[in-house]
């Protein structure tokens, strides 16, 4: 991918940088330790956070598509072809699927609006053998999240089921394993409504 952007340098370091920049945010890798974190900073993150590396990648191509020139230019154009092409891979894919299933076309449409959806919980997704599934990345979870507090934004202030907050939802997403099952013990149910610390529907002893 670098090489493929060298001739946009045009021998310009300044340019040269936004490109590596891009490429690394790109892939998921960018360097907190060339940003100037400080290593106990990176050591908490990695402790508490999911992928702290590729939440800052995400975070920066984000704020690149806000710049002018090169970086910004690279970002958009990048962001476009995901989403465009993501959609389109999900449109093909359930329109087979659909066929394969033996399902009207009616069905089919109603699937491809629903799946492209941010704001529906069919978002991406597939039912398969029961289960749905469907490709995920801080990109879907981000969209997720923007579209369901621009359509219902009084759910992000509802704590009445707190880990049925969209808000917290997302946030625990974002946790790393240990905290993540700290979070499963304390509130004894896993991020899928699914209780915790119990046998047969019984607590386990002290």
């Amino acid at each position: 991918l670098l090489e493929s952007l060298d001739h946009l340098a045009q021998g310009n370091p300044n340019r040269v940088n936004d490109i590596a920049d891009f490429v690394n945010n790109y892939r998921g890798l960018t360097s907190s330790s060339r940003l100037g974190v400080p290593l106990g900073q990176r050591l908490a993150e990695a402790n508490v956070l999911l992928a702290p590396r590729y939440r800052r990648a995400v975070a920066s191509m984000y704020a690149s598509m806000l710049q002018g020139g090169l970086r910004g230019d690279l970002a958009r154009r990048a962001m476009t072809r995901l989403v465009a092409g993501t959609a389109l891979t999900y449109v093909g894919l359930t329109i087979a699927k659909g066929i394969y299933d033996e399902k009207s076309q009616q069905q089919i449409e109603q699937e491809i609006v629903q799946g492209l959806n941010p704001a529906s919980g069919r978002f991406y997704l597939w039912r398969v053998a029961g289960q749905l599934v469907g490709p995920g990345s801080k990109f879907v979870s981000d969209a997720r999240l923007v579209a369901r507090l621009i359509t219902n934004p009084d759910n992000f202030a509802d704590f009445s089921d707190f880990n049925a907050n969209p808000g917290v939802r997302w946030v625990r997403g974002q946790l790393a394993g240990g905290p993540g099952a700290a979070w499963d013990v304390l509130t004894g149910s896993n991020y899928m409504g699914e209780p915790t610390l119990k046998v047969e529907g019984k607590d386990l002893p002290n």
